[in-house]
């Protein structure tokens, strides 16, 4: 018998490998093999058997990895269909699915005469409903959770199980504690950060049919679920829901195809949708329901203009005297305080008061942050950490100097301002673990912090009934300049902050510090007006025909050869420019004009394809695609709809 086998390779072929004896009565569809494949020993994924070959000299397996199969073959088909839209390799997907579980290329299956196995057949069972794609919006996460209980609750009594994906693990934490009153004993959850152990229990929970709620991250769209009858994404938002390397999916896609292909409800939720999707509502692509709650009214606001603020100027600092003093009365008064400033580190640059050099990672050429915690200068691109040099590695002068503030800069100045008040910083750097976080959030909880100093992963959890003032430090440090949703994304995250204080403050106060005081989008963050704030953004973005009005992907080379790398992206533009599709815009077009620069120590280079349409754009890759080969050394990844 044959195994015909996807492997974890950027390689959209299927290979075929003769099954032992000793295994025939073990090997199912879905199932992943251990093999080897190009002379090296890897895991491979079964996605069909037959009884002949068309090749005569065959590699054989060399044992099984998992027990149960983790594919149904409807799922093996949604992986596929996915892989194939996003223009990766089936096995490169079926590899991204896999449960956090399973993550291990260990087989468990040693003796085969000896072990006996229950091989039930785990497919996919929905019965045929009706397919909706439905976008529901609250005020905040407590009417929201509530109207989760409630939808949930609904679907077991029809006998039907629930799939809700996070964007983080954090999230998947905040709503497993949410539930766990009601809910427990029918809930599982999944992430990176939950222990193995944890992990493991609960999909021997899930296979067993003992669970009717799956709450996980993006990878948990591919979950073997009996009886799927709901799919919710939470905080449909967020970006990420997209894989950032190989294969770069988006699992809000993937979950569009699951509910298309079993009949049943996608539903999307948000305290702040995204403007696709309020795009795709005016479109009446996606049916809008209003939740539950009542729309809490913005007081006590104020927007605090730098470049009208004297003592800000005068004494360059980035305090003002507004905001001291609110936060003295909070003090005084024994409140509690939240400051956003999305910046982290001590200071943002570190640049050579001689020759001006500018200090930067040399693994992807990002400027370096310093983090006074460490006394290390920090890139927040990959990661990179080194020493401050002493002396400038350009001209070899002692003449560098700090510029710029970051979270940790600003908790300093707080301390020498308030030296009595109890201060916290909740970022990445002081909280990159879960726990670590709600360590943290339960401490201002309780009472025992009275100024919070975050960054954007500031929001849930996080209790604000004794919480006096929320000021954002500078609206700057929360707009990336560099993309153009950044406005966007900055607002849908100070519109969800705001509706969750609004809606829990006794004593509500809203200030913000910003050079950018005659911004239009701010007279919609003062009256709380959301979907005004989308119509003026929709109103930009058709005027510059950019997304939704377009479609924008990118394809990324990278190569540890910088001629190889270049080569490879000047072919690729030669192909698209020999279309000569009228409709289809490539950047650069001109392959002199091809920008190599430094990525995580490699050399990489990044292609803009943009179109009215996505139908454009993969016509045009689905064209060249067909026959184009990557050179060696040069991975290729296409990232379709990159924003």
């Amino acid at each position: 018998m044959i195994a015909e086998v996807a492997v974890n390779r950027p390689i959209n072929k299927i290979f075929d490998y003769y099954i032992p004896d000793n295994l025939i009565k073990y090997i199912k569809i879905g199932q992943r093999v251990k093999i080897s494949f190009a002379n090296r020993k890897t895991i491979g994924f079964v996605v069909a058997l037959k009884e002949k070959s068309e090749f005569e000299k065959l590699s054989s397996l060399e044992g099984i990895v998992d027990i149960r199969a983790i594919y149904s073959k409807s799922l093996l088909k949604l992986a596929q269909k996915v892989a194939s839209y996003y223009y990766c390799s089936w096995g490169q997907m079926l590899e991204a699915g896999v449960p956090f579980a399973l993550k291990t290329k260990k087989s468990i299956i040693k003796n085969f005469e000896k072990i006996d196995i229950d091989m039930a057949d785990i497919s996919a069972k929905v019965e045929q409903g009706k397919f909706k794609d439905i976008l529901c919006s609250f005020y905040n996460s407590k009417d929201k959770v509530n109207y989760y209980k409630k939808i949930i609750k609904e679907t077991i009594n029809n006998k039907k199980k629930i799939l809700l994906l996070c964007p983080d693990a954090f999230s998947v934490e905040c709503l497993k504690r949410m539930f766990l009153e009601d809910l427990n004993d029918e809930l599982v959850t999944f992430s990176s950060q939950q222990s193995q152990k944890i992990n493991k229990e609960n999909l021997e929970k899930l296979y067993s049919n003992n669970a009717s709620i799956i709450i996980g991250t993006r990878s948990c769209v591919f979950l073997d679920i009996i009886n799927l009858g709901l799919i919710i994404l939470e905080q449909e938002e967020s970006e990420f829901y997209k894989r950032e390397d190989s294969p770069r999916y988006d699992a809000r896609q993937a979950a569009l195809f699951r509910a298309q292909a079993n009949n049943i409800t996608l539903l999307r939720v948000s305290l702040s949708p995204s403007l696709k999707t309020y795009y795709q509502v005016e479109n009446n692509s996606i049916t809008a329901e209003k939740g539950s709650g009542i729309k809490p009214k913005v007081t006590n606001y104020q927007l605090i203009d730098l470049n009208a603020e004297e003592d800000i100027t005068t004494r360059k600092k980035f305090i003002s005297y507004r905001l001291q003093s609110a936060l003295k009365k909070c003090l005084d008064n024994k409140k509690q305080a939240v400051i956003v400033f999305n910046r982290r580190g001590s200071a943002s640059i570190m640049k050579c008061q001689s020759c001006k050099e500018v200090l930067k990672c040399p693994r992807c050429e990002t400027i370096l942050s310093y983090h006074y915690d460490k006394a290390q200068a920090v890139c927040h691109q990959c990661n990179y950490t080194q020493s401050v040099p002493k002396m400038c590695p350009n001209c070899n002068k002692a003449y560098i100097k700090f510029y710029g503030y970051g979270t940790q800069k600003l908790e300093s100045n707080l301390a020498y301002m308030f030296p009595e008040a109890r201060i916290e910083r909740l970022d990445i750097d002081e909280a990159s673990k879960i726990k670590d976080r709600f360590k943290i959030i339960d401490k201002y909880n309780k009472g025992k912090i009275d100024f919070l100093i975050g960054t954007q992963i500031l929001g849930e959890a996080i209790d604000f009934t004794n919480t006096n003032c929320l000021a954002t430090l500078s609206l700057e440090s929360l707009i990336n300049q560099n993309d153009f949703r950044g406005l966007e994304k900055s607002f849908s995250f100070m519109f969800r902050l705001l509706n969750e204080y609004y809606s829990t403050s006794k004593e509500p106060n809203f200030l913000i510090q910003t050079f950018l005081s005659d911004l239009k989008a701010l007279k919609f963050l003062e009256a709380n007006d959301y979907k005004s704030f989308l119509a003026l953004e929709l109103n930009e973005r058709k005027a510059l025909k950019l997304p939704p009005y377009s479609s924008l992907s990118k394809i990324h080379f990278r190569s540890t050869n910088t001629t190889k790398v270049q080569k490879a992206s000047r072919d690729f533009i030669k192909r698209i420019n020999e279309l000569n599709a009228k409709d289809l815009i490539m950047n650069p077009d001109d392959i002199d004009e091809v920008e190599v620069y430094k990525q995580r120590g490699s050399f990489a280079v990044e292609l803009d394809i943009k179109a009215k349409d996505l139908k454009i754009v993969k016509s045009a890759l689905d064209t060249i695609l067909t026959d184009y080969k990557v050179p060696s050394q040069v991975l290729m990844v296409v990232e379709l709809e990159a924003v």
